[in-house]
């Protein structure tokens, strides 16, 4: 029935733009003859755009009893005389009620989500902070040489204004990162899995850890203990850490490792958040 209504609308529109090409030619060669005569004297009456016969609203009723009744001839059937009216309503489209337990559900859901996307914008504030900065000092300086009054009265109030902003978003991310880890572990608390895809935090057995406990112990068991006990027993008793020119070692290319490069001092976020979790299961 759709198709059908497009096609007789494609065909209506078809005739009318004929009739309007039609009539455009008509009327500009009369007009070229009536211009002279009755333009300046104002003998031309005003198009009225009103239409002859005023279009109704449309009976989508009618419409789909007459196109089952010309679907039916077509197929050489009899037309139904009085067959079922359209449905119309609108309740195919409404969602089902959610149960206490499914809302509960998706309001966790969405809280992570909406976190995590919170997360994102602000690290992504965070990480453009530097192109942000050169371009309203470039703005600042273009707006000088043309004369006109830039956005910072002074190099320092820029420097000033960018000092705070980068507090700011700074705090945000910081700010992000902790709803994100508290909508994370609430929905585990409460039995949903979520950021599986980014997997650098939230566990089972802990939540910030970057591989699960039971992963440790299945590593262990899997071992062979017979190939181990055979490869401490051939270690000379004499080997000692304490005694390096003892034991014997492989030939390989080393670099001094500088302070700054110790993931455990620089890491920040999650990373840091994993780090200070093992130091205190193990004691440290």
């Amino acid at each position: 029935m759709l198709q059908d209504a497009k096609n007789r609308r494609q065909a209506v529109h078809s005739n009318l733009q004929t009739k309007s090409d039609m009539l455009r030619e008509i009327q500009a060669e009369a007009n070229a003859y009536l211009e002279d005569a009755f333009v300046c004297a104002r003998l031309l009456e005003l198009d009225d755009d009103e239409p002859d016969t005023p279009i109704g609203p449309m009976d989508i009723q009618q419409e789909y009893q007459e196109f089952r009744q010309a679907l039916q001839t077509t197929q050489g059937e009899t037309p139904d005389e009085e067959a079922a009216p359209l449905e119309t309503g609108m309740q195919h489209l409404e969602a089902v009620p959610l149960t206490p337990a499914q809302q509960a559900v998706a309001d966790l859901k969405n809280a992570y989500w909406t976190a995590e996307q919170r997360l994102d914008e602000a690290q992504v504030a965070f990480d453009r902070r530097e192109h942000d900065r050169a371009e309203e000092w470039q703005a600042n300086y273009d707006a000088v040489e043309r004369g006109e009054e830039a956005a910072d009265s002074s190099p320092e109030e820029f420097d000033l204004r960018w000092l705070k902003r980068n507090q700011e978003l700074t705090h945000e991310v910081v700010e992000a990162e902790t709803a994100l880890a508290e909508a994370k572990a609430t929905a585990l608390a409460a039995g949903i899995e979520v950021g599986a895809e980014d997997q650098t935090s939230g566990f089972v057995d802990n939540l910030e850890d970057g591989y699960r406990v039971s992963f440790e112990h299945d590593q262990i068991v899997s071992v062979p203990e017979p190939k181990v006990s055979k490869w401490l027993s051939n270690i000379p008793d004499q080997a000692s850490p304490t005694s390096p020119d003892m034991v014997e070692v492989d030939e390989w290319d080393t670099q001094t490792v500088g302070i700054s490069d110790s993931v455990s001092l620089v890491a920040e976020g999650p990373d840091r958040r994993r780090i200070e979790k093992w130091r205190r299961i193990c004691g440290l």
